[in-house]
Order: structure tokens, then sequence, then C-alpha cells
């Protein structure tokens, strides 16, 4: 692994379980789509660690439901690639009700492609990092939830377990931090 090849040690990671965030904000996709329909996702830059996972625990929460995966494509986690991809992806496949963005910047351009095609209320949205841009789209009911993975939490464990390896105590190999899905009920 990179941290190997240019010679550290990792005594701990710190994070989330972008699979579990993936999954969280499908299973609530399929629950707001009736558990059937055509989805599509937005996915982050092919091969990275954490779209892979987000696309892993969102393909997972479509098992055994009658929603239908109807087209795949990476907007590299940027804004104006997530409206000209959603864009294509709409004008092929225009019974789409359902979609999944691996982070709030492509679903934010997706959500202008879903105005600009005169959607707006027919496609259910999801997606993960919880922005301050993606509440306000929460808010007025063009975004259904999004994933908080809460970076302070990471930032302050990764503290204590740097202070705790410097102590010379024992630290566990990973500590993970806890995601939560945010919806229009958990900002109001």
């Amino acid at each position: 692994d990179t941290a190997q090849l240019a010679g550290l040690k990792i005594n701990c990671f710190v994070g989330v379980d972008n699979a579990v965030g993936g999954k969280m904000a499908g299973d609530y996709l399929v629950e707001k789509m009736g558990g059937k329909g055509n989805v599509a996702m937005l996915e982050g830059i092919r091969g990275v660690d954490n779209a892979e996972a987000r696309k892993r625990g969102f393909l997972e929460s479509l098992k055994g439901t009658d929603v239908k995966l109807v087209s795949s494509q990476s907007a590299n986690w940027a804004q104006d690639e997530g409206l000209d991809v959603f864009a294509n992806m709409l004008q092929a496949n225009p019974n789409i009700n359902g979609l999944f963005c691996a982070n709030d910047m492509m679903a934010l351009g997706a959500i202008q492609a879903i105005e600009q095609a005169g959607k707006t209320g027919q496609i259910f949205v999801t997606s993960y990092d919880n922005l301050k841009a993606a509440q306000q789209a929460i808010l007025a009911d063009k975004l259904h939830a999004t994933v908080e993975q809460h970076p302070e939490t990471m930032g302050f464990e990764g503290l204590v377990v740097a202070s705790e390896l410097i102590q010379g105590k024992a630290v566990p190999s990973q500590k993970m931090v806890n995601l939560d899905l945010i919806t229009k009920l958990r900002l109001q």
C-alpha cells in the first residue's frame, strides 16, 4: 500500500466505512422509491478507495429489491460534471426515478440537470458529505438525504490516538467513526 511504499507505518486507521455510508444512502433511496423503479449512480473517481466503497455499499442496497440500476458513470466528484453526466443519463434513460451520487457536489450538479429537464419532484436523489449547500437542497426538497461522516470527530479521534502513541500506550488498529443519514426531518 502507499504508506508502506513511503516507508510509513500505520498504527491506527481513524475514519469511516464508506461502504456503510453508500448503503445508508441507498437504503433510504430504495425506501423513497417504494422498492421499485429505475435508478442511476454518479460515481466518484473510479479506482479511488472511498469512491469504490460508496459504490459497493449502494449496489448492496439494491439487492433483493425491484429497483434496477440503468446507468452508472463517474462524474469525478465535480458539480459541473455531475450536471453534464446526469443530463446525458436522463436523455438516454428518461424513466429514471432515483439517483445516488457518491458526493454532494455531483448531486448539486445533477439537481441542476433535473431542473433543466423539467423533472423536479420526479426523481429522488441521495448523496454523501452533508455540505451546507446539500442541506439547503434538502430543505428545498431537491435532495432527499446525504450522509454525514463527521470529519471533526475523525480529527479529534486522530489526535487522541496520536497522543496515546506518544505516551507509549497501545492503540487499536482502527477506530471507526459513526455515520449519520441527514434528511429533511433531521434538519428541521
